[in-house]
């Protein structure tokens, strides 16, 4: 059919021209009869055409032409193809502005560009050419996902001329992604944009509607401690649901603080707070990025003023405030306790070691003597191995002395080696003292006689004897004359 104004081309059925909106007269035929036929759903294009007929009817009523309805039809093609030239065109700010965007509180033209970009628009595009012809056939359009699942967009139906709802105007309406921000502290402030958001402590609470992009955001909390401040960067994505979330660093706190006088006044960073530890168990919060040092004052016995340690807080480690003189004095009590308890425990071992394991012990001492005499006649450490730990130190000067001997004649001869006393030090070690005398020949035939006054630590491991020390108390040297 073609229009008799303009000699525009119409498609059948259309009773207005799409041009110049002149009413179409179809040609008449004569039409068999027909049996009447059941009501199909009428698409899009047909409501819209209704529309349009009704708004021209009004108009027409009041004087104004149904060429003016026509005209303002919304042609979403041509949409298109100015939102993709300005897409080509790399201008974000036009290409943004054929969206609607008014429930959207934050926005970056160049990040949404870029995002889209990275989603291919190529893709995008015809995938809303395609819904557009959805939406003028079926009377219906499905939103565009993304990548990972998140809605981009969709054709939504908005009021019309004069707000008339018989004709309604369709835009590409953008879906935006909501943020929700936890943080460890209460009352902190959240910002992006100049868009302020109270936070609840351990609380999701969300902080607005954003396009796809990155938004720097800072946050801040005031107290009688200092200002908590933190910034960075929201990278917004989405998670295949329309929803980001951030949860904010710790980078702040409670302190648990104590002290060794619990009545000492707290200072920070060298200033009297007027206030006792023990009104503050738990303080804060407190920025562990501030160096805030905390110290304390009170006074010794002597009524002297005393300053405790000062720490600095850098995270929310427990702080001990801690004072010399008292330390000194838990230092003194701990080292008479534990006097006391090495006391007790070896009158404990005292009282459980017999007068039998007393003389195994001497009878291992002078089992020593004997062995060591050879030890030293016949120049070989073997003769005493046994007496001592591998690898201990006592081990390692008797191998020396032994082997420093050159090949001048010599000899010992052991005359006594009486044991006097076996003490018990602890449950598994003994003090044993013993008198001892030799005779040493030379080679030039002088003999010399020794007396000698030690002592030896023994120690017993599940009833293997060791020497750990040897000790000489008293050492007297006489000449002997044949």
């Amino acid at each position: 059919m073609t229009c008799s104004s303009c000699g525009h081309i119409a498609n059948q059925g259309e009773k207005f021209c799409q041009n110049c909106g002149q009413t179409l007269e179809p040609k008449l035929e004569t039409q068999p009869s027909q049996s009447p036929q059941p009501k199909t759903k009428k698409t899009f294009r047909h409501k819209l055409l209704i529309s349009v007929l009704g708004v021209f009817v009004l108009l027409a009523a009041s004087g104004i032409g149904g060429n003016y309805v026509i005209s303002n039809q919304i042609d979403l093609n041509k949409k298109l193809k100015a939102m993709d030239r300005d897409f080509q065109n790399r201008n974000p700010e036009a290409f943004l502005s054929h969206f609607e965007t008014e429930d959207i509180e934050h926005m970056n033209a160049d990040h949404f560009y870029d995002y889209i970009n990275q989603q291919d628009w190529s893709v995008i595009r015809d995938q809303l050419s395609n819904e557009i012809e959805s939406l003028e056939t079926n009377g219906f359009a499905d939103p565009l996902i993304d990548r990972e699942g998140n809605k981009i967009l969709a054709l939504v139906s908005g009021e019309g001329l004069w707000g008339l709802p018989i004709y309604e105007e369709v835009n590409f309406k953008l879906h935006p992604t909501e943020v929700f921000v936890l943080s460890s502290l209460s009352d902190v402030q959240f910002t992006v944009n100049k868009f302020d958001y109270s936070l609840k402590e351990d609380e999701w609470v969300s902080a607005g509607t954003y396009l796809p992009g990155s938004y720097s955001w800072k946050s801040l909390l005031t107290n009688e401690f200092g200002d908590i401040s933190e910034e960075g960067e929201l990278l917004v994505n989405g998670n295949g649901e329309n929803r980001v979330q951030l949860e904010l660093p710790v980078t702040a706190g409670m302190i648990e603080l104590t002290s060794d006088v619990k009545e000492a006044e707290l200072y920070i960073n060298g200033e009297a707070t007027g206030k006792k530890i023990s009104e503050l168990a738990s303080f804060g919060p407190i920025a562990y990025n501030q160096s805030m040092v905390l110290s304390a004052m009170t006074k010794n016995d002597q009524g002297e003023s005393v300053e405790s340690e000062a720490i600095t807080i850098e995270s929310d480690t427990p702080v001990h405030l801690k004072f010399t003189h008292i330390q000194d004095q838990l230092a003194a009590e701990e080292k008479a306790e534990l006097e006391e308890q090495a006391e007790k425990r070896k009158l404990e071992a005292i009282a459980t070691v017999t007068e039998e394991q007393k003389t195994e012990v001497a009878s291992f001492i002078r089992g020593f003597r004997d062995s060591y005499e050879n030890a030293l006649n016949y120049e070989d450490y073997s003769y005493i191995s046994s007496y001592f730990k591998s690898g201990s130190v006592i081990e390692d000067e008797y191998q020396e002395y032994l082997a420093s001997f050159d090949d001048t004649y010599f000899h010992f001869d052991f005359l006594d080696h009486s044991v006097e006393t076996v003490e018990v030090l602890d449950q598994n070690k003994f003090k044993v003292i013993t008198n001892e005398s030799f005779d040493f020949y030379n080679h030039v035939d002088e003999i010399w006689r020794y007396y000698r006054l030690k002592e030896y630590i023994v120690v017993d491991q599940y009833g293997d004897y060791t020497i750990e020390v040897i000790d000489v108390l008293d050492d007297e040297i006489e000449e002997v004359t044949n």
